[in-house]
This record gives C-alpha cells, sequence and structure tokens, in this order.
C-alpha cells in the first residue's frame, strides 16, 4: 500500500519545530539530491556503453532530467546524440 502523504500530512505526524516551509524545503532538496544521483549513475552507463543500440533514446531523456541541475552538461551530452530527430527533441529542453 502506497502513502498518500502530503507534506501537511508528515508535518503533522514530525516532532516539532518544523515548520512546513523547512519540511517542504528538505523535501525539494532530497528529491533534487536522488534526482542527481540516478542522473550520475546513468551518466555513467552511458559512458560504459557508447555503443549500445539505445544509446541516443537514453541521452534524449537522459538530457529532459540532467538541463533541471546541469544545463550546460546537457547540452554538451545533446551534442552526443546521432540521431537527428533524438537530438532535435534533446534540444528543446535546452531552449525552455
Amino acid at each position: 500500500m502506497k502513502c498518500r502523504c502530503s507534506p501537511r500530512t508528515i508535518v503533522t505526524i514530525l516532532p516539532r519545530p518544523f515548520s512546513e516551509d523547512e519540511l517542504r524545503t528538505a523535501l525539494r532538496e532530497t528529491a533534487s539530491r536522488a534526482r542527481r544521483d540516478a542522473i550520475n549513475g546513468l551518466a555513467e552507463w552511458l559512458n560504459q556503453h557508447p555503443s549500445h543500440q539505445l544509446h541516443d533514446l537514453t541521452i534524449r531523456y537522459f538530457v529532459e532530467q540532467a538541463v533541471l541541475d546541469d544545463p550546460a552538461a546537457a547540452a554538451a551530452w545533446t551534442k552526443k546524440i546521432t540521431n537527428p530527430a533524438l537530438r532535435g527533441e534533446a534540444e528543446q529542453f535546452l531552449n525552455r
């Protein structure tokens, strides 16, 4: 069973002095750290498997997430996509 806890609910079950803003900040930072860890793991895989048949497609989805934390790195990865259509999709994320 999945927890359907909202930040407001979590605030009520945690000991004080946590404010809702403090909790939201902590949750945002935790989610961002988890995304960065996942992105770093995926970057490692991409570097180890440059000739994999799904390399370009994986980079396209990688860029979609990486641009949130490191736009310059996302742009560099975009240049590694050899499929023009997928590169075009990835470039759209850079221009948002």
